[in-house]
């Protein structure tokens, strides 16, 4: 939503459709703080604009993260989530989009309260949202095989990205098959339990910039292509 804002969301709806471009999902971030209501009128109004474009795109779904806590507890920062979402959820059904959560390192603790996929398939189930599987994030923790089953039914979208060990640069997506992530294998879970949606290359700076980004983007398609392949995924 932030590019779209950069060139003007009517602008962008029009350049994407011309294009020619199947726009699977939004990003909207989620820039609110779960212990003060006050603000939260301000969010959603901005949060319906973004409804109202991944209408106009025919989007299938909207994923954010999950919202600052302030000085809340886990448990008490997950209810004022659901109720922020509340009235957004019940309107974006209603158009036919789905919104997700997705899990984000605890690096950036200031914006979501949910850093491993188990937290998200928790705050899903309380709040009602779907589940953005972002592997690049949820790799490392305990558990993963049953968490990725518990989430299946929820899972609207995966995000595919790859870790090199030792990269300390912020953010560090590498292209699939160039570092340590085991990628195939954590596909081969998600296919196992059912998935049968869209698989998103996320990949960031500055190790894509480097390479340049067309090629980047080519050589993560064609191996994540190789690896759906080979998982009986055409």
């Amino acid at each position: 939503m932030r590019k779209l804002a950069d060139v003007g969301c009517a602008d962008g709806v029009v350049a994407l459709r011309g294009a020619g471009v199947r726009v699977e999902a939004l990003v909207h971030p989620l820039d609110v703080r779960l212990d003060d209501p006050r603000g939260w009128e301000k969010f959603r109004a901005e949060f319906r604009r973004s409804i109202d474009i991944a209408r106009a795109l025919g989007a299938a779904s909207i994923y954010s993260t999950s919202g600052h806590r302030g000085r809340l507890t886990w448990e008490n920062a997950a209810d004022g989530f659901s109720a922020a979402m509340r009235p957004l959820l019940d309107e974006a059904t209603a158009a036919g989009i789905h919104l997700l959560i997705e899990p984000t390192v605890p690096l950036h603790a200031d914006k979501p309260i949910v850093h491993t996929l188990r937290d998200s398939v928790t705050l899903a189930e309380r709040s009602g949202l779907g589940i953005c599987i972002d592997i690049f994030h949820c790799w490392t923790e305990p558990g993963l095989r049953e968490s990725i089953a518990r989430a299946i039914p929820r899972t609207r979208l995966v995000q595919v990205g790859d870790y090199v060990f030792g990269d300390r640069a912020v953010p560090c997506h590498a292209v699939i098959g160039d570092g340590n992530i085991p990628i195939e294998r954590m596909l081969g879970w998600i296919l196992e339990d059912g998935y049968a949606g869209m698989f998103d290359l996320e990949l960031n700076r500055p190790r894509i910039e480097a390479e340049g980004n067309a090629n980047a983007v080519r050589r993560c398609a064609e191996r994540r292509s190789e690896m759906l392949t080979s998982l009986g995924r055409n």
